[in-house]
């Protein structure tokens, strides 16, 4: 289950990222893109800290096509980057949805580097 925004709000960078990233990477895998997308859409950009920001954009690139309003949600990220006078450019390259596709090949060969999964009881 996502963690409520409040709580995701109130952690610092190390807590916020871990309390997200697994959550969010599980729903990526199970193809849960409409909580996917509702979630990213509520979030609000000047409560997030920047790593948290990009623990979204990094978790949900292999399928960024497939969630409707993230594309929305890099723009909004690439805005704040801005006005926090950060390199966007450098620092979310290839997060993008144009990045989508290298990633999925990247992801792709790294997957066969991974022992199987176990069946589940």
């Amino acid at each position: 289950m996502l963690p409520s925004y409040e709580t995701l709000y109130a952690l610092n960078d190390r807590e916020g990222v871990h309390a997200l990233f697994s959550p969010l990477f599980d729903a990526v895998e199970a193809e849960r893109f409409e909580e996917i997308d509702a979630y990213i859409a509520g979030l609000e950009i000047p409560r997030m800290t920047t790593s948290l920001m990009v623990c979204v954009l990094g978790a949900t690139l292999t399928v960024a096509s497939r969630i409707p309003g993230r594309q929305d949600f890099y723009d909004r990220v690439y805005a704040r980057f801005v006005e926090l006078g950060r390199d966007a450019d450098k620092v979310l390259k290839g997060l993008s949805v144009d990045g989508e596709r290298r990633a999925a090949e990247a992801w792709g060969q790294i997957k066969t580097l991974l022992p199987p999964k176990a069946p589940k009881s």
